[in-house]
């Protein structure tokens, strides 16, 4: 027996006061009741190229995707990715979704199942421990999720002379910021000038020579 997802089944009002309302009206709408996705299975592991997500469906009815979220702390939780599903099914059916930024330490996800009429329901959240990997160059961007000004990337080698190219891309793989800095012990203060305003989830990169290191960031 899997796994159900459950929520409210209609898509959400766009605003507080039309969802109040439905509230207040005692509307049957809002009964909770199961999506049309059993869960069989949920879990993540850790491989060299991050962390391997992997989920099972015993049946599904009128399913559009699954989106990928992720979480620093198990409650503030951004999308990552999306996976499509395989709308009406009565058969086991696999996914699997690659996170090849985890944070190190612990990282949570869970899916949000979509239907294609727009109803949605969340899965149970897993944690996966994902452990420092050995890397001379360090890149750190405090604080993350970084807000307004105050974002500071603080870059460390074991060679100090070395130059740094610095990049900042969105999920489809756009450049969208870079700088140049001649030695890795350069700090560099990001403002929402140079950032021209960013909001969302993006890849830092930072490469010295042969090496690069990169980190999924969120900017608010």
């Amino acid at each position: 027996m899997g796994i159900p997802f459950f929520g409210i089944r209609f898509p959400l009002p766009t605003n507080v006061v039309d969802l109040q309302a439905r509230l207040d009206s005692n509307d049957p709408c809002l009964a909770i009741t199961p999506l049309p996705v059993e869960l069989a299975s949920f879990d993540g592991k850790v491989t060299q190229s991050g962390i391997q997500l992997e989920w099972v469906t015993a049946s599904e009815e009128n399913n559009s995707k699954f989106e990928v979220e992720h979480s620093a702390d198990g409650t503030t939780f951004e999308q990552i990715g999306k996976v499509d599903g395989h709308g009406n099914s009565s058969i086991t059916i696999e996914y699997d979704y690659l996170d090849s930024y985890p944070l190190p330490g612990l990282n949570y996800y869970r899916l949000r199942q979509v239907d294609f009429d727009g109803r949605y329901e969340f899965s149970n959240v897993i944690s996966v421990n994902a452990p420092e990997r050995a890397q001379s160059l360090q890149v750190t961007l405090s604080p993350n999720p970084c807000r307004g000004d105050d974002c500071q990337l603080s870059i460390a080698s074991v060679a100090p002379w070395q130059q740094v190219r610095v990049q900042l891309q969105d999920l489809t793989g756009r450049v969208v910021f870079e700088q140049i800095l001649k030695d890795s012990m350069e700090k560099l203060q990001l403002t929402q000038q140079q950032l021209q305003n960013l909001r969302g989830i993006f890849i830092l990169s930072a490469e010295a020579g042969a090496e690069v290191v990169r980190q999924r960031v969120v900017l608010e």
